[in-house]
């Protein structure tokens, strides 16, 4: 008798801890994918924009199939290349890939080392031959640069030296006593760089992770602090302002990191992305847009869109310039493979992207696995299609929910209309004898009237007028100022200098 109560009890215990465990994988799950389904409803009520096109003289035209796909979409969407690495891999299969999936913008590394190799002696091989690489593959692809090496950069190498900006600069591992020149020299690059590629690349990023001087010091095994937040935010103002100046027309977004864990709080080596903006802005840094890195490690797709919504409320459009997760392996949290966790969890942050009117851009870490450095290796298998060239799940799930918002093939009715519903951009149409450009602006209805004219183009005519969807460069004419912010926070981290 005691043993069946000894046994009884025992059962009682393990199922009290079970339980709350099990609980907890199911009910968020459930939630998730009603929050997912939420997210893709906003997508089709709000974000999306109608063309209706009538073709004139269109007896002839009754039945006849047209293609509808996007030329260059208002949403900055990409998937990274990693041309400094990856050329010898890519194939012709890969690239079809990547393109059949419309992914428009891609990353340019720029290592200022390598820009700037002594002081005023420049050399564009590493910028211009990412974009030739690209161009060759993509001929439609637009860009956005990543400013690496401005400070200690553990993304370009293992070397603690060839991680560093360029020896003239007067860059320390430890913090200098004046910044003067090297700031002097910071301005004189970004400038000289920004006005260089006007035209091609138009879409710069601050240093990422630059609120984050704790994993610079870890990667190296330093004790010496390279920088403070305050110099952080000194670099970024003189980062933007330097764009801007070589190039007016430059879109800036602010580099920032992955959020800090539930476990961890401000201090002097890091601080979240968003008290890090919000000191951004309170220090005149003149950044039109605020880049964030959303991985699956920092959170499930609930978390992710608390601490959006929550970026959200400093009023600049978010660009979720990274975004992995691993398929390798087991996801021990929602019990199942980590290629069909990947799937889910792809197609929600994406789908939240595109639903929050505030984001204006996402780009995936990486579009094909691939081998990195050895402290890095986390991230290898965070692509969309595998070393070997064959597509994921994750690869096919994006593809159908892209070509859902953004493909069509139709008929031409007995009444010569055409209905298109997508997202916002300038599109394609084609007939089997000619094509015509278009445009969908978001929750409006466009009327065009479609004629056919020489050299098998289509003009089409807009019948009604309506505004133009405005840049995110929304803060381009910003007051640009030298004055530093007071350290100020919202969540309440008391680090204020």
């Amino acid at each position: 008798m005691n043993r069946i109560k000894v046994i009884s009890l025992l059962v009682i215990v393990i199922v009290a801890v079970m339980v709350p465990y099990y609980a907890y994988l199911y009910f968020p799950n459930q939630s998730e994918a009603s929050l997912v389904s939420n997210f893709q409803d906003q997508i089709y009520n709000t974000r999306l924009g109608t063309a209706s096109i009538f073709f004139q003289n269109s007896n002839n035209l009754t039945s006849t199939r047209v293609v509808i796909s996007p030329s260059s979409l208002n949403f900055m969407l990409g998937a990274g290349v990693w041309t400094t690495t990856a050329n010898a891999s890519w194939t012709t299969s890969d690239w079809n890939y990547y393109n059949k999936a419309g992914f428009e913008y891609e990353q340019i590394w720029t290592t200022w080392r390598l820009i700037e190799p002594s002081q005023n002696r420049f050399d564009f091989s590493s910028v211009q031959g990412q974009i030739d690489y690209v161009k060759s593959h993509n001929p439609n692809a637009k860009f956005f640069a990543r400013l690496q090496g401005i400070t200690l950069d553990p993304l370009i190498g293992t070397s603690l030296n060839d991680c560093m900006p360029p020896p003239f600069t007067n860059f320390t591992t430890s913090i200098p006593s004046d910044h003067s020149t090297y700031l002097a020299e910071v301005a004189s690059y970004v400038r000289t760089l920004a006005a260089k590629y006007a035209g091609q690349i138009d879409v710069w990023i601050t240093p990422i992770e630059i609120n984050r001087i704790d994993l610079a010091m870890a990667a190296f095994n330093m004790t010496n602090y390279p920088w403070t937040l305050q110099d952080a935010i000194q670099i970024d103002l003189t980062i933007a302002s330097a764009v801007k100046q070589g190039n007016p027309n430059a879109i800036v977004i602010l580099g920032t990191s992955t959020p800090l864990s539930r476990l961890q709080t401000n201090d002097n080596t890091r601080m979240d992305p968003i008290d890090f903006e919000w000191n951004a802005i309170m220090a005149g840094v003149p950044f039109d847009d605020v880049a964030v890195e959303t991985y699956q490690f920092s959170g499930d797709i609930t978390y992710w869109y608390e601490y959006l919504s929550k970026m959200s409320t400093l009023n600049r459009p978010i660009f979720i310039n990274e975004a992995g997760f691993s398929s390798a392996g087991f996801d021990y949290a929602k019990l199942e493979s980590s290629t069909q966790a990947q799937t889910d969890w792809y197609n929600g942050i994406l789908s939240l992207s595109l639903a929050m009117r505030s984001i204006i851009g996402f780009s995936f870490l990486e579009f094909k696995d691939r081998t990195v450095q050895e402290r890095y290796s986390q991230f290898e298998t965070m692509g969309l299609v595998d070393l070997s060239g064959e597509p994921k799940p994750s690869y096919y799930t994006i593809l159908s929910l892209l070509n859902t918002l953004t493909r069509q093939n139709q008929t031409i009715s007995p009444d010569g209309k055409v209905t298109i519903r997508a997202l916002p951009g300038n599109y394609t149409i084609k007939t089997p004898t000619a094509q015509g450009q278009f445009q969908i602006i978001e929750n409006q209805t466009l009327t065009y009237t479609a004629k056919p004219i020489a050299n098998g183009q289509i003009q089409l005519t807009l019948q009604n007028s309506a505004t133009s969807i405005s840049s995110s460069n929304q803060n381009s004419n910003q007051e640009t100022t030298t004055q530093l912010a007071v350290f100020v926070t919202v969540d309440n981290h008391d680090i204020t200098t």
